[in-house]
């Protein structure tokens, strides 16, 4: 099995499913700028996200020797990489309440 190239800096990995709004995309654009990927869900009653750093995703494919595609994650792979969480009622909601706690938790500023 070839081995893929894994990335050398941190770049945010996004590829959107669903369409994207202006204030959306620009959500992911600040976030990725400051090392944040963001996965979204649906959810039953609103929308939910959730945000990590990149910089671990990377070192996790250092040790793994393979590229791990952010946009093919479940909702429980995606809690496995240490990410945390947003609600809300529509998407741009839940992400910002993801990145928040996000850069939070790892004192971002």
């Amino acid at each position: 099995m070839a081995k893929k190239k894994i990335a050398k800096k941190v770049e945010p990995k996004f590829r959107p499913k669903y369409a994207v709004t202006d204030k959306l995309r620009k959500i992911y654009q600040e976030a990725g700028n400051i090392g944040i990927f963001i996965l979204e869900f649906k959810a039953q009653n609103g929308c939910i996200a959730f945000a990590g750093s990149a910089k671990k995703v990377v070192e996790l494919e250092k040790k793994l020797g393979r590229e791990i595609d952010l946009t093919n994650l479940t909702f429980a792979q995606g809690l496995g990489l240490g990410t945390l969480p947003g609600v809300g009622k529509t998407r741009v909601e839940a992400c910002c309440n993801a990145v928040k706690a996000c850069k939070e938790y790892y004192k971002i500023k």
